[in-house]
């Protein structure tokens, strides 16, 4: 059956940009991408109970889609697509340290916070481009360096989707945005033009997905489509489709009720998600207190920004980027991580020697603290002794840190002209 199935030719949905695969797809020498694990039969097999649901409303055709996910020995007849490839999708993971100032609690305070692995998309076309395609789990599974023997699996050939859009842009874009967009919450808005990063690595990225599209049955109006995404680095994949809003009415009733007995919401926006997914970014470390609720508020204002397609269109119109020679573009191994690993640690630590001084030092001078040194017995100690020995600590730290500076970043801040540099040369 897979035979009598089309295979889908770029661009899928509507583009301003062309996606037509250049000759190499790609021009850089630092991409890796994670391997193909599921097979086109299998993704079909996993696409056809929801697309069965959605677009088809013959209770034979849902009935045998879903019972062939539990029985597929059985051999049942599921719904196919019309259309099917598999496909390579860019995406930046970027590890940084960034400053700011900001207004938190009617206070001015410059602002240092720190993200880990957080995603942005390589490409702003749309749909695909505010899907959220970088689950916590997949930092995990082993990528590959990219070369053409990739371009075929399973027999197919595989369509690569360009990189339109480069993180070096991504501080033109925060420079460019309003003070209304700046605004995390009622206690902390972010001034955009003070947006500095004092430690920068992306790392260049292929996903693999397979792009199916169904045609809609239904008996309003002319025929319509609807196009369906599965994650394949893995044998069960996250799924993932246009937005429910084109849905014709039975259509949409029909799965509105489906998602309400599974408890589930359903995401008017551009891309509805089919399983639970993970914010697009990680803040693990942040300046301000209480650390956990302003981390937790800055990870969803940015998780939101990233799932607007204008946002990443703005992106996409910013960004130059011909190769990945530019030195903060990094190769994603081991080795990387474990330098800026190093490097994020030390910083969490200093901003946790900061915050305890900045306490102590509202308290009152007379006023005695507990002082546990390791393997030492708990004592009290003068506020201003134990303040004095905090800040000796800081430098120890700071000087400590400078010496963990990725030898790459020192040679960047060395040649670079200007520190918020966006271009990639």
């Amino acid at each position: 059956m897979l035979r009598r199935t089309q295979r889908l030719k770029p661009p899928l949905v509507h583009q301003k940009r062309g996606l037509s695969t250049p000759v190499p797809p790609y021009n850089f020498k630092k991409l890796r991408a994670f391997p193909f694990r599921l097979s086109p039969e299998e993704a079909q097999a996993q696409l056809a109970p929801w697309a069965s649901i959605t677009c088809d409303y013959r209770p034979s055709v849902v009935f045998s889609s879903c019972v062939n996910r539990i029985l597929p020995a059985l051999g049942l007849n599921i719904l196919r697509p019309i259309k099917f490839a598999p496909v390579y999708f860019p995406a930046w993971i970027i590890n940084a340290e960034v400053e700011a100032s900001a207004t938190y609690k009617e206070s001015q305070q410059n602002v240092t916070i720190q993200f880990e692995n957080t995603y942005i998309p390589g490409s702003h076309i749309a749909s695909l481009s505010v899907a959220s395609l970088w689950q916590g789990a997949m930092e995990d599974i082993q990528t590959v360096p990219f070369t053409d023997s990739l371009l075929t699996q399973y027999g197919e050939e595989v369509q690569c989707i360009p990189f339109t859009t480069s993180p070096l842009a991504l501080d033109a874009v925060a420079a460019s945005s309003s003070y209304r967009a700046a605004t995390v919450n009622q206690e902390l808005k972010f001034s955009p033009g003070s947006v500095k990063a004092t430690m920068f690595s992306a790392y260049p990225l292929l996903i693999p997905l397979y792009l199916a599209q169904y045609e809609i049955r239904s008996m309003e109006g002319p025929a319509k489509t609807m196009t369906f995404f599965v994650e394949a680095h893995k044998e069960t994949g996250l799924i993932m489709s246009n937005s429910f809003r084109h849905l014709p009415e039975a259509n949409r009733q029909g799965f509105e009720a489906v998602f309400r007995f599974m408890g589930r919401d359903i995401d008017w926006q551009e891309m509805q998600h089919y399983f639970p997914i993970e914010s697009r970014v990680t803040v693990s470390g942040i300046s301000l207190s209480p650390v956990k609720d302003t981390g937790k508020a800055v990870q969803t204002w940015l998780d939101g920004a990233l799932s607007s397609q204008d946002n990443i269109e703005k992106l996409a119109s910013l960004s130059t980027i011909d190769s990945d020679d530019d030195s903060r573009i990094r190769e994603m191994n081991a080795e990387e991580k474990n330098a800026i690993d190093a490097y994020a640690e030390l910083t969490s630590e200093i901003m946790m020697v900061k915050r305890i001084i900045e306490a102590m030092s509202t308290a009152e001078t007379a006023a005695n603290v507990i002082v546990i040194g390791a393997g030492n017995i708990p004592k009290f100690e003068a506020a201003g002794h134990a303040l004095e020995t905090l800040k000796e600590k800081l430098q120890e730290l700071e000087a400590k840190r400078i010496e963990l500076k990725p030898s790459w970043w020192l040679e960047w801040e060395l040649s670079s002209s200007h520190p918020k540099d966006s271009k990639a040369t």
